[in-house]
């Protein structure tokens, strides 16, 4: 997580075979300074990326990626970017919802770790960069699952509702339901 505190209101719906996810950020840097930033998603209906946009919210500062849904990554000028050659799934910093990408994507079998590549994108300074990601699903109920998440040296246990959705993320995200919520 970027700051002390993260505020995020996302939405995802089908749209001419493609998931479509719309969302906004509030929070604070680590100097305490507000920023709000709007994400889009594009993903097939497999769940894998296909362009991703980030902008901070009155400001000019964004980027924009795409992908061939192969490993393949072209900036906002349609350049290749070979430094991101492999990945599939993306992860912004700012926000648990990345995690659901590769969680929906990619068959599980319990206590079988996955190893994957990412763009990451750090929401602080909107630089991307190639990351390794491991999931293991360690337990599945009905009505959610648990997964171990691993990058480099950090380690968690995020736990996800039947739909792949974070609802807690220890000691960074954790879904706040409002009264009027099902």
């Amino acid at each position: 997580m970027m700051g002390e505190f993260t505020y995020a209101a996302c939405k995802y719906f089908l749209e001419n075979n493609q998931i479509l996810i719309d969302s906004i950020v509030v929070g604070s840097h680590h100097n305490n300074e507000i920023f709000r930033m709007k994400y889009d998603i594009v993903l097939d209906q497999g769940w894998v990326t296909r362009a991703v946009t980030l902008r901070y919210l009155g400001e000019d500062q964004g980027v924009s990626l795409s992908s061939d849904g192969h490993g393949i990554w072209k900036d906002e000028q349609g350049q290749v970017l070979p430094e991101l050659s492999g990945c599939v799934d993306i992860d912004i910093s700012c926000t648990p919802f990345t995690n659901t990408l590769p969680i929906n994507r990619l068959p599980y079998v319990p206590m079988q770790q996955q190893e994957i590549q990412v763009v990451y994108i750090s929401a602080a300074d909107l630089k991307y960069k190639l990351v390794k990601q491991k999931y293991t699903l360690l337990e599945s109920r009905n009505d959610s699952s648990v997964f171990q998440y691993q990058s480099g040296n950090f380690k968690e246990n995020i736990t996800v509702d039947s739909n792949g959705i974070v609802l807690d993320y220890p000691n960074l995200f954790y879904r706040e339901m409002g009264p009027d919520a099902r």
